[in-house]
């Protein structure tokens, strides 16, 4: 049985690892910028072998019942829960720039989720529905899909894949797993794990946008997971909906958190923060714009300041907070939008020591940046990154790894009404600029 290694640039079909030697690339550590990995991009022919074997496990997996489903399952929750956890959530950290204790705790939700989907399949698998006819006895049941393709994003690329993947397989579909290529390596060796079940029910494919796009157009599979950006899921919808394949989609958004003068002060900065930088503020779920009333907003401002500089920045490995940015091209994104908030306006103040961070590798410490103004595209696009818009009244401020603070004009104690909507655009009124939700 052979064994995983990084270097080798290897894929996982037919419970086997598979070395290629086609498009091979180096995985970069976002930290040091030295190589820790290699992953290849799955070649047309071996994307036909990958479909070609989870076609072949499909009927024999479809066909057992639930109960014995999920004794697969559980040995597989069993074999995460008992099996130390050091050198995956390593290499996580190695790969994707993730604080280990941040990569030791996704690998530990990954058991529970896989019981949870499992429990779920066994109660639910159809039910007896009230008849239409006298006489007669109607019920549905439900069926697998067949072979479903996982697109996971580099930010939670274990947990991520659980919680589609588990269901999948719980509901008797066969499964091939494409990662984004940051996140390759830890998953593949994750994937050890699903040595347990049968032969090809799981499966795993590394490579870019063009694996993915051939996986979600062949003709051999039937349902898609994709969790990405949104410009990535318009783009892989569009196929989707050319073949009438159901999809499951999970992207980013620009979502504001709103904190009141009647909050607790210390509790809304302490969440704030740890909205702003968990993860280096590469999360679905931070907040990426700060709407704070005029009566605390100085106070807030500075705790928020005050926090940030507290926050541990390093390779991830130690005791680490914040760790670095995913990628190169994911630092440079942010640079750019700071870039455009100060051109616009805004004035740049650091708060810890960024440029001899940045001058060695990909991480970044708190800085400020007050009166940003509302026009900056890093106010009104979708984005994973460092950058924390907030605002007040028509100034906007920003805080991430990088802080963007308002200037000290004052906002209305309540916004017109058409502000209510959801998606609108920022609108001017008599009281100045004031902030919708933006698509």
């Amino acid at each position: 049985m052979t064994q995983y290694d990084p270097f080798a640039a290897q894929l996982f079909i037919g419970n086997e690892y598979v070395s290629s030697d086609q498009n091979v690339r180096d995985v970069i550590n976002p930290s040091t910028l030295q190589q820790c990995g290699r992953i290849a991009d799955a070649t047309p022919a071996v994307i036909y072998r990958a479909l070609a074997c989870a076609e072949a496990a499909r009927p024999a997996w479809a066909r057992l019942d639930a109960k014995a489903r999920a004794q697969f399952l559980h040995a597989v929750a069993q074999s995460i829960e008992t099996t130390d956890k050091h050198e995956v959530a390593r290499m996580m950290t190695l790969e994707v720039g993730k604080p280990y204790l941040e990569s030791v705790g996704e690998l530990a939700n990954f058991a529970s989720v896989f019981r949870y989907h499992v429990g779920i399949a066994r109660g639910d698998a159809g039910k007896v529905a009230e008849p239409i006819q006298s006489g007669s006895f109607q019920y549905p049941r439900y069926s697998t899909y067949g072979v479903r393709v996982h697109i996971v994003l580099y930010n939670f690329p274990i947990l991520l894949m659980a919680w589609t993947l588990a269901a999948s397989l719980a509901a008797g579909n066969v499964a091939i797993v494409k990662p984004v290529e940051a996140g390759s390596l830890c998953t593949l060796k994750f994937m050890e794990h699903f040595r347990l079940l049968p032969l090809a029910v799981v499966n795993l494919l590394t490579g870019g946008a063009a694996v993915g796009k051939t996986l979600v157009e062949s003709s051999r599979t039937h349902v898609v997971a994709f969790t990405g950006s949104v410009a990535a899921a318009l783009s892989v919808a569009a196929s989707w909906g050319a073949h009438l394949k159901p999809c499951f989609i999970e992207t980013d958004g620009n979502d504001p958190l709103i904190v009141s003068n009647k909050a607790p002060l210390e509790v809304a900065i302490a969440g704030s923060v740890t909205a702003a930088f968990h993860l280096s503020g590469q999360i679905c779920t931070y907040a990426e714009r700060f709407l704070s009333h005029a009566d605390i907003h100085g106070a807030f401002v500075d705790g928020l300041v005050r926090d940030a500089k507290a926050l541990r920045v390093g390779d991830g490995l130690g005791e680490d907070e914040i760790g670095p940015l995913v990628s190169r091209a994911a630092r440079d994104k942010v640079f750019h939008l700071v870039d455009d908030a100060v051109a616009k306006g805004a004035k740049l103040h650091p708060v810890a020591g960024f440029r001899r961070i940045f001058s060695r590798d990909g991480s970044t410490s708190p800085r400020s940046c007050p009166g940003s103004p509302p026009k900056c595209r890093s106010s009104m696009k979708s984005y994973v990154a460092p950058l924390r818009p907030s605002a007040r009244s028509k100034i906007f401020w920003r805080l991430s790894l990088w802080q963007i603070l308002a200037s000290s004009v004052s906002a209305p104690t309540s916004l017109p009404p058409n502000s209510q909507k959801p998606c609108r655009p920022w609108k001017k009124s008599k009281l100045g600029w004031y902030v919708c939700t933006i698509a």
